[in-house]
């Protein structure tokens, strides 16, 4: 590619990886706190710490998400941009055919923005990893 159709994405340093995983295991150990701390705790309560765990967790995983690796190349880049489109398929497929499958089976359980989110990043994750050992 000439340089003016170069692909260069923002990405934040590599140490934010690290910074993004103690996020995420500090949810996991807040959470097993509560869970053994505080079981008889009223159901508001509960909600409000599960939304604070849930956007922190989003938080660590969206840090990783988009923290470069240590060497990232211009493949790198582009199987960056694959793995987030699949992930966005996905995701609104995802969406689309949730409240079919949750009529078929006659449950009530809906599932917020947070969730679909979460899928869709832990998606693209994975993806990205498969995408970058297939390229070895």
């Amino acid at each position: 590619m000439d340089n003016n159709n170069q692909l260069i994405l923002k990405l934040f340093p590599n140490y934010f990886k690290k910074v993004g995983l103690i996020l995420i295991l500090s949810v996991a150990a807040v959470f097993i706190y509560l869970i053994w701390a505080q079981p008889e705790a009223t159901q508001q309560t509960k909600d409000l710490v599960k939304s604070i765990l849930q956007s922190v967790f989003l938080a660590g995983i969206l840090l990783i998400a988009v923290a470069r690796d240590r060497v990232e190349d211009e493949q790198k880049q582009l199987l960056r941009l694959k793995a987030m489109a699949t992930a966005f398929v996905f995701g609104m497929v995802y969406a689309i055919i949730d409240p079919f499958i949750s009529l078929f089976f006659r449950t009530t359980e809906n599932h917020d923005a947070r969730e679909l989110v979460g899928t869709m990043l832990i998606f693209y994750l994975v993806l990205f990893y498969i995408l970058k050992q297939r390229r070895r």
